[in-house]
């Protein structure tokens, strides 16, 4: 494995983390009204990101899963997993932009399934974290489409190995195999 394809690896590896943690950091502390029965009360509540934008929080977990499959693929396959990785990457970048350009609307309707009023809410600038994640992991996926051609293959020796009884004795003590039994 090269010097290169090692430092791209990781560089996935940490925009995929970035992400993950970003959208497990608190967004947004909201404080409602509930309404009971005789009087009312307020209630703090704080929401991550994983909360605000469930979908987007799953496409930094295929990001991860996908250093895996960029090292067991090869050629073609490992640019597809590359397109991949630029695509579910903007996804969760460009919900996260979304989202802090916009945030009032989505607590609201937060808010209102759950039948409170809202009075108040803080945002957190953690958003910032899933926005440099997804950089960072959509050019290692735009480096994997590039250049994951070139990057060396996983060794063949993960590969199925023919049956004692079709090699010859030679190549089973190559193997390590018993050639007598």
């Amino acid at each position: 494995m090269s010097a290169q394809y090692r430092r791209w690896l990781a560089i996935l590896a940490v925009g995929a983390l970035l992400m993950i943690v970003g959208f497990a950091l608190p967004w947004v502390q909201v404080s409602v009204m509930v309404a009971q029965t005789t009087q009312s009360m307020v209630k703090t509540s704080t929401m991550a990101g994983r909360e605000l934008l469930p979908l987007s929080s799953m496409c930094a977990w295929v990001v991860l899963a996908s250093l895996a499959a960029v090292v067991a693929t090869r050629s073609f396959g490992r640019q597809l997993i590359g397109v991949l990785i630029v695509l579910f990457s903007a996804a969760a970048g460009i919900n996260a932009v979304r989202w802090a350009l916009s945030p009032s609307g989505s607590i609201a309707d937060i808010v209102r399934q759950d039948g409170h009023v809202e009075l108040s809410w803080h945002g957190y600038p953690t958003w910032l974290l899933v926005a440099a994640g997804a950089t960072i992991a959509a050019a290692a996926g735009v480096v994997t489409v590039l250049r994951g051609r070139t990057w060396s293959a996983m060794s063949s020796r993960y590969e199925r190995i023919k049956p004692i009884a079709s090699r010859s004795a030679w190549e089973a003590l190559d193997h390590g195999d018993d050639p007598t039994v």
